[in-house]
This record gives structure tokens, C-alpha cells and sequence, in this order.
């Protein structure tokens, strides 16, 4: 009976993936299709380092810091 059971077991593992996989060639909207490239690209960010600097009017020192800025705004995929 175990000899079966591994036997099916085994097999059935690659068929379930085999039919997925023909699953999301056929209907991308679910997540994939050949080549596999994703549905929705990410931003495109870049770093920007704020230097140091002292407000002439205030007086006060601000220390150095990173912000992101956003080059290119998320896009859903063609």
C-alpha cells in the first residue's frame, strides 16, 4: 500500500503544478503567463540626501537627512 501511495503522491504533486501552471498561462489576470512578468510594476524611487544646513533667519541648525522622491509612478503591466 505505502509503495501506491508514493507512487500516486509523487505524481499527483506534478500534475497539480503542471495544471496550474497551464491554469495562469491561459488566464493571466490571475497573476502570471509566460514569460511570468508581474501584473503591476513598482515606483521607481531615488534617494536624496538633504545636507546640513543653518536657517539664517531662525538660526537653527537642521542636521542632514534622506528623502525618496518618486521618478516614476506605479503602472500596471503591458
Amino acid at each position: 500500500m505505502d509503495e501506491i501511495y508514493e507512487a500516486v503522491h509523487v505524481s499527483g504533486q506534478r500534475d497539480t503544478v503542471s495544471l496550474l501552471r497551464q491554469g495562469l498561462r491561459a488566464r493571466p489576470e490571475l497573476g502570471s503567463s509566460q514569460p511570468y512578468y508581474p501584473l503591476r510594476l513598482p515606483d521607481v524611487v531615488a534617494p536624496v540626501w538633504i545636507v546640513p544646513y543653518a536657517d539664517k533667519r531662525t538660526g537653527i541648525k537642521h542636521g542632514g537627512r534622506w528623502d525618496y522622491i518618486v521618478i516614476e509612478e506605479s503602472k500596471w503591466a503591458e
